[in-house]
Formats: structure tokens, sequence, C-alpha cells
């Protein structure tokens, strides 16, 4: 596994999310901070953030089999007030089910519809299910979790379905004067359609660079 590296922001600067490691948003006025981790599930995403008073928003599951329990005995997770999903991929929902049937989910935010041949997106469905997990669809929504406002780009299927990553649900997080950009997946073609759309919420501090930091994929005009 790789070390767990420490970083915290002081001034307005882009920082890429690569690799396993937290990174500390502390707001201006106050000692209390956001604490995003970058979870280490091998090739796929998990993004844990804890909120100043201790309020979880995970943002997918990679799809290591014992994430559930390493949010639970590794970071003290006990509830999870908010879950996204960035798209079907394995590498991104591979342990959603997992958690679902660990851990109380106060809220799942997820493009639920069923597709002919995702598999992964039934085994969410049918975990969020018994454990009356509300499922809503990234229609484009701006939510606040103790203080901390996550803005949710709708997925409005710009491209087919089997162009999974360029319909990856993007995720702004805003704390204080801090803020990161959640991507998913996606590629050239969903960044392009980000800078011609929402060109505002690209001044960022941190940004995930996609496809969990591949140097292959092209970032485009985002970088």
């Amino acid at each position: 596994m790789t070390p767990m590296k420490h970083a915290v922001m002081r001034a307005p600067s882009l920082v890429w999310l690569v690799g396993v490691f937290a990174l500390a948003l502390a707001a201006p006025a106050t000692a209390q901070s956001v604490r995003v981790t970058v979870i280490d599930v091998g090739q796929g995403d998990a993004l844990l953030v804890r909120t100043p008073n201790q309020k979880f928003v995970l943002i997918d599951a990679g799809q290591s089999p014992d994430l559930a329990e390493k949010l639970a005995s590794e970071f003290q997770v006990g509830r999870i007030e908010l879950m996204i999903a960035s798209h079907r991929h394995t590498d991104h929902i591979g342990g959603m089910d997992e958690v679902l049937d660990t851990i109380p989910v106060g809220r799942l935010i997820f493009d639920a519809e069923d597709v002919a041949g995702k598999d992964h997106d039934d085994d969410v469905r049918e975990a969020a299910a018994p454990h009356g997990v509300p499922v809503d669809r990234p229609v484009g929504d701006t939510l606040e979790v103790d203080g901390v406002r996550f803005i949710i780009l709708p997925v409005e299927r710009r491209f087919r379905y089997d162009d999974e990553n360029n319909n990856s649900v993007i995720v702004r997080v805003d704390y204080g004067a801090c803020s990161m950009l959640f991507t998913g997946d996606s590629e050239e073609r969903e960044h392009d359609w980000l800078i011609k759309n929402h060109p505002d919420l690209l001044h960022v501090n941190v940004l995930e660079a996609s496809h969990h930091g591949n140097p292959k994929r092209n970032l485009g005009g985002m970088a």
C-alpha cells in the first residue's frame, strides 16, 4: 500500500489528486477542517470526505471486497450521510453493495436505470432496497452536509450508455474558500462539455485527475 500522505491547503492553488493521501481543507475563520482521503482500493476510486463534525460522504467505492470493513475499522465510519456513484464501471461501484449492506447510508446518488450488460448496477440497487436507502438520479443539485457543499452536475446522458466514462457524475466540493473537483473517469468529450457549459465550476484548488490519475488520459483544457 502506498504510504498515507497529508497536505493542508493554506492559499489558493491547484493540487492534483493522484495516489493515496489525505487532504485537510481548513475554513479560514475556524479551527475546523474537512478531511478528504483517497482510499487505496487498487485500480479504482474510493474517496472519503469527513466533515468538521465527523460526518462522512463517500464518492465511489472501488472494487475492493474489504472496503466496508476498512471504512469501519480504519476510519471509524459508523454512518455515511451521502454516497455518490460516478458511473457504472466495476472499479468505481464494485464495492458499493458491500458498503450498503454493512454501513447505514442516508442517501445514494446514482444513475440507477437498468442497463443491459451492466451487472454491478443491479447489485447496488438490490443492496440499497432492503435498507430503505433513497436512491436519486444525478439530475443536478447542490447538497449540503454539515456545512460542506456538494455541487452535483447532472448526467443528462450526454453520451450513449456504452460510453460510461463520459457520463461520469462530476462533483465539486466547497468548504470555506477551498474547493475540489472530482471527475470520475471522464474523458476529453466530457471535459470539453464541462468547459463549454460550466466554466465557473472549474476554478478549484484541487482537481482529482480522472482515471485514477492515469497520465495517458487527456485532460484537455481542464488542466
